[in-house]
């Protein structure tokens, strides 16, 4: 009797103490899955998905710049190309203007004049000269000096390589007007082929249409070829030349300047758009923000001992890896319990080997384990189940946390940790946690009974 009043006071001891042991368990185990649920979607979830959103915002934001002032500039340009086409109009007009002067080609014949007899006193005095091709043109036998004489002779060398030099009356006044616009058609064209738009709209510089008239009127009519005086026929025949040259020239930078002028609505368009977007944006990121300051309320971890150096950021980046840490420490209450539900049995049977106190039967519904064989299968899957619930968040944290960039773009300015020992920290904390689970399973196997 004296025996057994012993196994009673033993196994009351063992069994007080399991007791404590398995509420303590169930209660870290519901309070983890709580306490874990509730952080993950009233904080961890709101901060990572508000700063990811705020960092998409920003991005938008200085996309939305750019683009504004890429769009500032081509709208600059437009008005530089507009600017420069009706200066090219107006230079046009004046060139248009001053060769419809009869006073500019009396000037010109002046000049002409001149410039013959300065020819006739080189002729003469080059018509003895030893050289036979230089001699050749002093007699009138070919159209120019040769270049070797020209750059051999000071006196010629003055006259230059320019093909009007050696021309005399008309001819050098035809020569002298086709020089005028030849040198007027490459600025024009210049200016057209450097318009901002000019590849995008694939403008085109203006044909050269003085090209044509100029070879037909100082090569190939024998009348302009001669040196006879200039007179009020020649002038009207040489405008009349160029007159429709000039018409397709301010012609062709009229169509242009439309097309430039149809580029300008749709550029303002945009930047009253992307403007829009910038206020649209803006508008967003100060709620945005209202909302993560409500969240992120504090930036030091207060405790009794003072504050701990760990901003929010660094708290939700590293709750993965406390839920494992909680999970391990879980799974050896568990072992612990499992061992103490193990030293019940043994000791029953070995103070009491009858059963006369207590069986095994009796010990499996007096101190049943939270996860035990003797339950029904429904019963069993929920409870794995739930014990599964604490690796899924970890699960759910580190897919947020991927999802959402944070360790690429959210990662905190004063966290010690880098990118990399956090993805280390969330390999061991991933192991840890299914570490944990096997051991709650493998510990389910009590020691000399299976349940």
């Amino acid at each position: 009797m004296a025996d057994l009043e012993l196994v009673k006071e033993e196994l009351s001891r063992v069994y007080g103490l399991y007791g404590a042991q398995l509420r303590s368990f169930r209660r870290s185990l519901y309070g983890l899955i709580v306490v874990g649920l509730a952080l993950f979607a009233i904080i961890v979830v709101p901060f990572l998905t508000f700063r990811d959103q705020l960092a998409n915002l920003q991005q938008r934001e200085e996309q939305l710049a750019i683009a504004k002032q890429a769009a500032a500039v081509e709208l600059a340009a437009l008005e530089g190309d507009l600017e420069t086409l009706g200066s090219q109009q107006e230079n046009l007009r004046e060139f248009a203007n001053r060769h419809r002067a009869l006073g500019y080609y009396n000037k010109l014949a002046e000049e002409a004049r001149a410039h013959g007899e300065e020819l006739d006193r080189m002729r003469g005095y080059y018509r003895s000269s030893p050289n036979e091709e230089l001699a050749a043109w002093a007699k009138g036998r070919r159209p120019a000096p040769p270049e070797e004489a020209i750059r051999s002779n000071r006196l010629l060398n003055s006259f230059g390589y320019r093909f009007c030099a050696w021309k005399e009356g008309v001819a050098h006044i035809a020569c002298q007007v086709c020089d005028n616009f030849r040198n007027q058609d490459s600025r024009v064209s210049n200016a057209v082929a450097r318009l901002s738009v000019a590849e995008r709209l694939q403008i085109e510089p203006l044909t050269p249409l003085v090209t044509r008239a100029c070879g037909w009127l100082v090569e190939g009519e024998p009348n302009w070829v001669t040196g006879r005086p200039f007179d009020s026929r020649d002038f009207n025949r040489i405008r009349g030349y160029f007159s429709k040259d000039l018409q397709a020239y301010d012609q062709g930078l009229r169509e242009i300047r439309q097309k430039v002028n149809a580029e300008v609505p749709l550029v303002e368009t945009e930047i009253q758009r992307l403007e829009r977007g910038l206020v649209d944006t803006a508008e967003q990121l100060t709620v945005l923000e209202r909302q993560l300051s409500r969240i992120a309320s504090f930036d030091r971890l207060g405790t009794p001992i003072g504050d701990l150096p760990v901003g929010l950021g660094q708290i939700v980046l590293l709750f993965p890896v406390a839920l494992a840490l909680a999970y391990v420490i879980l799974a050896n209450s568990y072992a612990r319990l499992a061992s103490l539900r193990a030293a019940l049995t043994r000791l029953s049977a070995k103070r009491d080997a009858d059963g006369e106190v207590m069986d095994s039967a009796h010990i499996a519904v007096i101190a049943p384990l939270w996860l035990d064989r003797g339950d029904a299968l429904g019963s069993r899957i929920v409870k794995i189940v739930i014990l599964c619930l604490p690796l899924a968040l970890i699960l759910a944290n580190l897919a947020l946390i991927y999802e959402t960039r944070a360790l690429a773009e959210q990662l905190p300015d004063d966290s010690a940790l880098t990118p990399q020992v956090y993805l280390g920290l969330y390999a061991v904390s991933l192991l840890l946690a299914l570490g944990g689970l096997f051991h709650i399973l493998r510990s389910a196997r009590v020691r000399g009974e299976r349940v």
